[in-house]
Parts: structure tokens; C-alpha cells; sequence
């Protein structure tokens, strides 16, 4: 049960990030659909939620099977790393 949080929790940042950029398409293509004013507002929201969520544990768990980083994770680290070369601290 807790093995795709898990894969989350490695992938916080890429997921939080693809989260924003999926919800926004979501948005953009599906809020402007002729289905759009059939559905509650409430239970669009949650369903919406429900199948973006999918997705963000989906993609973590695929991405975990090849690298060891996110995306994002893996930039702010060499970025880190860039940043603090030679710090005495």
C-alpha cells in the first residue's frame, strides 16, 4: 500500500511540478468542453483529482524503474553542487 507514496515521496518536486502542469491542461482543454456545465462542479474537481493523481504515481513509479532521480531532483542536486564546489562549510 505505502510503495507508490514511496515513489512519490523520492519524486516530490518533479511530481508537484507535473502536477501544476497537468491540472492547468486539464483546465485549459476540459473546463472549456461541452461537457463542462452537464458536470457538478464538485464531483468534476474530484475527479479530476482522482485520475491526476493516478497519473503523478504512475509516472514516479515508471521513473524509479530507470533512474534514480527525478528530473528535477537530479537538476537542483547538480545545481547544488555547482553552487557549493569549494564552500569550506
Amino acid at each position: 500500500m505505502a510503495a507508490p507514496f514511496m515513489a512519490f515521496g523520492i519524486l516530490t518536486l518533479s511530481c508537484y511540478v507535473l502536477q501544476n502542469i497537468l491540472g492547468r491542461l486539464a483546465q485549459f482543454f476540459l473546463g472549456n468542453s461541452p461537457l463542462s456545465p452537464m458536470l457538478d462542479p464538485l464531483v468534476g474537481t474530484l475527479l479530476m483529482f482522482a485520475v491526476i493523481a493516478t497519473l503523478v504515481i504512475l509516472f514516479a513509479k515508471v521513473w524509479l524503474r530507470f533512474f534514480r532521480k527525478g528530473p528535477l531532483e537530479y537538476i537542483w542536486d547538480v545545481s547544488f553542487r555547482f553552487l557549493t564546489r569549494g564552500s569550506t562549510a
